[in-house]
């Protein structure tokens, strides 16, 4: 993959049981949406990157961001169930069908992560350009943070719009 086409992907859908309407939602002075455009637009990339979403105000907003979203991901790309896969294969279909470009390799990256550092994407697509090829066992690279607390601590909302631990503790902690 040495000088390989990269396509990010930024996947953006309507609907949101957690947080209704989240991807459309602002944060700070910008719209979440806004601080990956910014990561990226800061990572020296030289990428395709496309919003994939089925929302219209969501691909409007993404574009007021300077995020190019032509087109609208089919309906059963944007359920619950749909996964990952799926929608970034459409992502990358769409682009060799309409603009005759093979990506050879897709980063994905998911709004509601607006803190990520733009050299970060820089250095994991240079250490999968460094690391890939026939003969590499390396085909993806993947970005996580550890968590910094324990799960014991963490809440998520309920039903009922009020607060449960996320995992019940068999003990009471002692702080």
């Amino acid at each position: 993959m040495d000088a390989g086409t990269l396509l990010i992907v930024i996947p953006a859908r309507g609907g949101s049981k957690g947080l209704p309407r989240k991807n459309a939602r602002t944060l700070g002075d910008l719209p979440l949406l806004g601080w990956t455009a910014e990561a990226v637009r800061h990572s020296g990339l030289d990428a395709h990157c496309l919003l994939s979403t089925d929302d219209a105000e969501i691909a409007a907003i993404g574009a007021s961001v300077g995020l190019e979203a032509p087109f609208l991901r089919p309906e059963e790309l944007a359920t619950d169930q749909a996964g990952a896969a799926g929608v970034a294969l459409h992502a990358l279909d769409w682009l060799e069908s309409t603009r005759g470009i093979r990506a050879d390799a897709l980063m994905w990256l998911q709004p509601t992560s607006p803190f990520r550092s733009p050299a970060l994407l820089a250095q994991a697509v240079q250490h999968l350009r460094d690391n890939a090829g026939l003969d590499a066992r390396l085909d993806a690279v993947v970005g996580v943070k550890s968590i910094y607390r324990t799960l014991g601590t963490l809440f998520m909302a309920d039903t009922d719009g009020r607060l449960a631990p996320v995992q019940r503790q068999a003990e009471e902690i002692t702080r």
